[in-house]
């Protein structure tokens, strides 16, 4: 049985989910902490022993070409100057023996062509289809997870996730016979049914392992509606001549577990509005701003350029959270210097939760002297009881939820994100 060493990446959509973020970059090259979307999705082929990349790109796509091609200029400046680990970063992107191919594709006429035009490059072998704008945090690789059942049991492999019912009609939905826990064969595949007549609640992810055998299906199929070929369309025939198999992910798919609470422009919004309550109330002060390091990285960064008075500029380091969800014992990895004895101290965070974090550090500047201390959060979760410390400025108030985006993390990642979501459960 062949191995799997060749993956398809679909990139060359339009990206309007995350309008207007993709409007002049690609949607697949938005950060997350510190790497693009597309980095994440390379690791995971990677991770599964795929060393052909063949990327399926469009107008507007070369940034993705440059971000795995070599920088000479920019390894040079690193190696004058010392930065070598940051030189160890860039120069890793991808692993030795790992390839990349661009193939362009000239009208975006749906997953199912994009997927088609790397049959000259994927010839007469298994291959891998990772759509990189589906983020899954798992922790085996998805893609190594589905390798392995491909390994074992041959034909196709797609992911398939539970989902809510009312949610069907975004999914192509699975009827399949269990085989064993997690795995099933697929009989039969509908597009985005209504929820009264989907055949089950298992969704189709984006995470394929196709057989060869899929290219003839895709170049006879007739476009659908908006002249598009769909995949889906192909393998519902793929699965009438060879196995199919649904394969259940364990992992996390965040963003399909959220709601949105507050869109890019409501949030930049309420910063603006932070911005003017802060101006008239310390703006004859010459404060020290002490941004909490991590979480209000992002929001610090957006609000101190619209502060338009002198002020004194640090930052320190306190955690309870470590990427737990509960808290634990107060760590300081950065504490506040003395420059803030006899002063009117700002502390600017993300989130106020519990407000233990909160309060620990307003009692060490009160320690050190600060005169007076005022705090800024751009959220202020409703906990339904009294908290041993209030905020002073508050842009949003959020539900007693998991909550990230705009700073505030997931289980590490989406601080990037630029607006704010609530995991469902």
């Amino acid at each position: 049985m062949q191995k799997v060493t060749k993956a398809v990446f679909p990139v060359a959509g339009l990206g309007t989910r995350f309008l207007p973020a993709t409007k002049a970059s690609p949607k697949e090259m938005l950060p997350i902490v510190d790497k693009p979307l597309i980095q994440y999705a390379v690791e995971e082929a990677v991770a599964a022993g795929i060393t052909d990349l063949i990327f399926i790109t469009g107008r507007g796509k070369r940034a993705i070409e440059d971000h795995f091609d070599k920088a000479y200029e920019l390894e040079a400046e690193l190696q004058a100057h010392g930065k070598n680990k940051l030189l160890r970063e860039v120069r890793g992107l991808l692993p030795e023996g790992v390839t990349c191919a661009y193939v362009r594709q000239a009208e975006a006429l749906g997953l199912g062509h994009a997927v088609l035009c790397a049959k000259h490059l994927v010839g007469d072998e298994p291959f891998a289809v990772i759509l990189a704008d589906d983020l899954i945090d798992a922790q085996v690789p998805v893609m190594k997870q589905m390798a392995q059942v491909q390994a074992k049991h041959g034909g196709s492999v797609i992911a398939v996730q539970n989902v809510a019912r009312e949610d069907t009609g975004s999914y192509g939905i699975v009827s399949s016979e269990k085989m064993s826990e997690g795995l099933s064969r697929v009989t039969n595949m509908v597009e985005k049914p209504k929820p009264e007549e989907a055949p089950s609640t298992l969704g189709v992810v984006g995470r394929y392992i196709l057989s060869p055998r899929i290219f003839h299906f895709l170049g006879n199929l007739r476009p659908g509606a908006g002249r598009e070929i769909q995949l889906t369309d192909a393998i519902g025939r793929l699965l009438r001549e060879e196995s199919v198999l649904a394969y259940e992910l364990e992992a996390k798919r965040l963003l399909e577990e959220a709601d949105e609470l507050f869109s890019a422009q409501e949030v930049r919004s309420a910063v603006e509005r932070m911005a003017i309550e802060i101006t008239r109330r310390l703006k004859d002060e010459f404060p020290v701003v002490l941004s909490v390091m991590g979480g209000a990285a992002v929001f610090t960064g957006q609000l101190l350029p619209q502060l338009p008075f002198a002020l004194e500029f640090g930052a320190i380091e306190v955690t309870r959270y470590n990427n737990d969800i509960q808290g634990r014992e107060i760590t300081w990895r950065l504490a506040p210097r003395d420059n803030v004895r006899d002063r009117v101290v700002l502390v600017i965070d993300d989130i106020l939760d519990e407000g233990i974090t909160l309060a620990a550090i307003h009692k060490r500047l009160l320690e050190l002297g600060a005169r007076q201390v005022y705090s800024a959060v751009f959220a202020d979760k409703d906990i339904g009881r009294a908290k041993p410390v209030t905020a002073d400025f508050v842009g949003v108030t959020v539900p007693n939820r998991y909550v990230f985006g705009f700073g505030m993390d997931a289980y590490g990642l989406w601080r990037n994100l630029p607006a704010i979501y609530a995991l469902k459960n």
